[in-house]
């Protein structure tokens, strides 16, 4: 089983005695032509979201955003964000030092899907 569909398996898992969950999988291209592949699933209120940059999978949860969508990372110490509206969003991380900046990573990414 590839990376990507493991992790997807394993954020469904405790959703699966209900209703499977929904999920969207979309491609973005960024700024410079960077890829970055993201699924979205959803699951009542709950929003989650598996970032793959680089192979690497970045499993998130979502938070509440004042507008359009707000991801952040599980691990708190990577700091992972993601933050998108419409077809649109950017990738970043909190600097690594005390201030709790977020550092912009990707920035212009597309969906593919558009």
């Amino acid at each position: 089983m590839k990376p990507f569909a493991l992790a997807l398996a394993l954020l469904a898992a405790p959703a699966a005695a209900e209703t499977f969950p929904e999920a969207q999988t979309h491609t973005f291209i960024c700024d410079g032509g960077a890829v970055l592949r993201i699924a979205f699933i959803s699951r009542g209120p709950d929003g989650y979201a598996v970032v793959e940059r680089d192979g690497v999978l970045i499993p998130m949860r979502q938070l509440p955003a004042a507008s359009g969508v707000f991801y952040v990372d599980f691990d708190e110490q990577a700091g992972w964000r993601w933050r998108g509206r419409g077809d649109e969003g950017f990738l970043a991380r909190l600097a690594p030092d005390t201030s709790a900046e977020e550092v912009v990573v990707l920035d212009g990414c597309v969906s593919t899907r558009r």
